[in-house]
């Protein structure tokens, strides 16, 4: 399935801000906002593969 680029940047938008929100220690900064859920798909991406 592959989704618009629009679609994209707003489910990175939102997972990000939902990481910033979960983060209770401060360790993840707003600056670099869509390093941490393109972390967050690359290992979810790399779990399933492993897996299959």
């Amino acid at each position: 399935m592959s989704l618009s680029r629009r679609t994209n940047a707003r489910l990175v938008d939102t997972i990000s801000d939902l990481l910033i929100r979960l983060d209770s220690k401060g360790k993840i900064v707003k600056r670099p906002r869509k390093v941490y859920p393109m972390m967050l798909f690359g290992m979810l991406n790399f779990s399933r593969t492993l897996l299959e």
